[in-house]
């Protein structure tokens, strides 16, 4: 902990009820599901990559989801890419690209969704495998940290916050700013007697002070077993309006390698502007 957060909790800042706070926190996860009832503009860049690091396919997507009567729906406004992107039924070549689309791209109209509490879907018994997988995948990436069931061979390793993995973590807490804004910063990062076996190499939080919403995280995770690999690192920001969150840039690189299918790898930036 730096000076500025030894004398807040010296003048009665609750430091427990925070981290209590950080390790329950759904806010981040729940900006995702915010968009789901929200209009707003989006610019997508995605590049694949070989393995000596050359670009070999392309998507450049501008859209804006429309939002009305309880429905949604994804208007594509301009879109190009390289033949390849595709397969030739027309479907992604990649599965980064198809997580970004389930998560952010509805092309059909969705109607009547609970814009309530964020729930765990992913077991849901009426969902198919493919979906079940990527709500998986997405918690995962975009809820770090959280209870995600069913992803082969990782077991606990992603609750890091359970009393069987937290001590293989270091834990920081510093207080600074973010776009001029009042920030706890709280980043976690493997002891290094463990990072071999952890799935998260860094988290790091940017928690607006006056309520303590995540206006920034920055994290990098990896793992390796006989079946799949990955090494992805993203980088999200967060905006308020009203009192809601929404992700507002999101920088995503990462490499796949799933048994019997081609190694993935993938950057990608989206942004993302409400009217």
């Amino acid at each position: 902990m730096d000076t500025v957060v030894i004398n807040a909790i010296e003048a009665g800042w609750d430091l427990n009820a925070f981290i209590l706070k950080m390790k329950r926190d759904t806010t981040f996860y729940r900006a995702f599901k915010n968009i789901r009832f929200a209009n707003y503009n989006q610019t997508t860049n995605l590049f694949s990559y070989n393995e000596d690091g050359q670009k070999i396919d392309s998507l450049h997507l501008s859209s804006k989801q429309v939002y009305k009567n309880k429905c949604r729906t994804t208007q594509i406004i301009n879109q190009a890419s390289n033949k390849h992107f595709y397969k030739r039924d027309g479907s992604y070549r990649y599965y980064t690209a198809s997580l970004f689309d389930y998560v952010f791209f509805n092309t059909k109209t969705v109607c009547n969704e609970i814009d309530g509490s964020v729930v765990n879907i992913a077991n849901a018994k009426q969902r198919s495998y493919l979906e079940k997988s990527k709500d998986q995948l997405k918690q995962l990436l975009f809820n770090p940290g959280t209870d995600v069931k069913s992803i082969p061979f990782i077991g606990n390793k992603a609750r890091i916050f359970d009393a069987e993995e937290i001590n293989k973590y270091e834990f920081s807490l510093s207080s600074g700013w973010l776009n001029e804004e009042a920030c706890w910063i709280f980043s976690i990062k493997p002891k290094s007697a463990y990072k071999e076996d952890l799935i998260y190499n860094s988290i790091k939080t940017w928690f607006r002070k006056s309520d303590d919403a995540i206006l920034k995280r920055q994290y990098a995770l990896s793992y390796s077993t006989w079946f799949y690999q990955f090494d992805v690192t993203m980088m999200v920001n967060t905006i308020s309006i009203g009192n809601k969150l929404f992700p507002s840039y999101i920088h995503y690189k990462g490499n796949w390698h799933i048994f019997g299918k081609d190694a993935e790898r993938i950057s990608c930036t989206s942004a993302l502007q409400y009217p």
